[in-house]
């Protein structure tokens, strides 16, 4: 210590640099992480789930499209093949809460007079709301299972009466429209209801939830059974036989029905009808979804869960992605984002080293004749060593507890501002729209540990240049 007090300015500038690195680290990690996980409360509360089971693709999708913004318009997301299977699969998986089909789709909805392309979501309609806490129904209700509606976000709802002028009422007609390869789609279903998502992030208040039949009709998609269908010896004959002897002796009204009255025989296919709507229809549940969404319990690994679906689903052509693919680029972004701070960061750190090395070459040059001394008596190179690194560690170790203390000082008071936050994707990203960074213990020990290392590297070449010094030069030096 009576060292580190001798040469107080090289001392100072040590701890001083030290401490701004280790502040620069700590808040930027904070809010990194603090960004990360307000992204996934975003989107897994409200849109994503944990994990997402969907067909293998060389192309990454999100739920709406392809995450490569070039291809999106021309890429169509494959439905997931052997539906009943993969639900078999995951419902055996002891940390899944909730899991929910997701048929999703692109098309031009009327609504108040105002033509928008909104985001479509046909959903099992019960187990899907289950699953997100983060919907919140403002007017209406929710959809309920087999009916046919939609629902849309409260932001689109004032949208729609900001450029009408007209309130969107519950239960009005909604005209959505569809352009495939086969021709135009058009279907007419009610307004449910009106949601918000708690904290919505990007694009969240375009999406449009749907039921899935009408989904699937707009996009042409066909709905088919997933289990084996086993053909008679009889019906296949059928396809061997001549489509007029099969007909030939077929009339659209029998005898009976010829002599009846017009008016009778319309009562009667009234009845047919109605018996036919009344009649329990068939869930035919295979190939006709494009994504089955996943919640986990509180405290499962999604990446621990993820491995252990993927090494059972590859067999079927199918595989389970994390909340960051399926959010799409604003999820991704922060991934980049890290890993530019992060890339940034380990230049500081080297800039760092070369500074706090100069720093140090220098009070060992100005200790020369003390260094030469401690030679002459017999120290060792391994005592020159260590008490370089001891002074080192000391004033690093200061310097990185000061840089910790500043930045949960910094941390506590950008708290008690409670800035608003007024940018939907910036709220999104600290997931409230208040602005909030935590302070993390397990931050400020990497810091700590940062810090540690950054003296630990930039003290090593002086100190080998110290073990150097010929004492009887050193002498005659000072």
């Amino acid at each position: 210590m009576r060292n580190l007090l001798r040469n107080r300015r090289s001392s100072f500038l040590l701890l001083l640099l030290v401490a701004f690195i280790t502040l620069i680290f700590f808040l930027g990690t904070s809010l990194i992480d603090q960004s990360v996980r307000g992204m996934r409360k975003t989107y897994v509360d409200n849109l994503t789930g944990d994990l997402i089971i969907q067909k293998e693709s060389r192309v990454s999708m999100n739920l709406f499209g392809a995450n490569t913004p070039i291809i999106d318009d021309f890429f169509t997301i494959p439905s997931l093949p052997a539906y009943d299977n993969v639900k078999s699969i995951v419902k055996e998986e002891p940390d899944i809460a909730f899991q929910a089909g997701l048929v999703s789709g692109k098309a031009v909805m009327d609504l108040g007079g105002q033509r928008s392309a909104v985001p479509l979501m046909g959903v099992e309609a019960q187990s899907y709301f289950d699953l997100f806490p983060g919907i919140n129904v403002e007017r209406g209700r929710k959809l309920l299972p087999g009916e046919a509606g939609v629902m849309i976000t409260s932001g689109r709802a004032a949208s729609v009466l900001k450029k009408s002028g007209n309130p969107v009422e519950i239960g009005i007609p909604v005209r959505l429209t569809s352009a495939g390869k086969t021709g135009f789609k058009i279907q007419e279903v009610p307004l449910v209801g009106v949601f918000s998502y708690t904290n919505p992030g990007p694009y969240m208040e375009e999406v449009v939830i749907s039921d899935p039949q009408t989904v699937r009709a707009l996009s042409a998609v066909l709905t088919v059974a997933s289990v084996p269908v086993e053909v008679s010896e009889n019906a296949m004959e059928l396809l061997d036989g001549d489509l007029d002897d099969l007909f030939g002796g077929f009339s659209l009204v029998d005898e009976a029905q010829q002599s009846e009255d017009p008016e009778d025989l319309l009562s009667n296919l009234k009845a047919d009808i109605a018996r036919d709507d009344d009649a329990e229809s068939i869930s035919l549940t295979g190939g006709d979804w494009n994504f089955l969404i996943l919640r986990l319990k509180d405290g499962a690994s999604p990446f621990a869960v993820q491995n252990r679906l993927n090494s059972r689903l590859q067999d079927i052509g199918v595989k389970a992605v994390g909340w960051q693919t399926a959010a799409g680029n604003s999820a991704l972004m922060i991934l980049l984002i890290q890993a530019l701070f992060y890339g940034g960061m380990l230049l500081v750190v080297i800039a760092g080293i070369v500074t706090i090395i100069n720093i140090i070459l220098i009070s060992v040059f100005k200790r020369t004749r003390e260094m030469g001394t401690l030679r002459s008596i017999g120290a060792s190179d391994r005592y020159i060593l260590s008490l370089l690194y001891q002074e080192n560690l000391i004033l690093s170790l200061l310097g990185g507890l000061a840089g910790v203390f500043i930045g949960k000082g910094l941390l506590f008071y950008l708290n008690s501002l409670k800035w608003p936050i007024s940018h939907n994707l910036i709220a999104a990203l600290m997931g409230s729209p208040i602005l909030t960074v935590n302070y993390s213990g397990t931050l400020a020990l990497q810091a700590l540990f940062l810090a540690v290392l950054l003296g630990l590297l930039a003290t090593s070449f002086p100190a080998w240049k110290a073990t150097r010094i010929n004492p009887m030069e050193a002498v005659r030096r000072g």
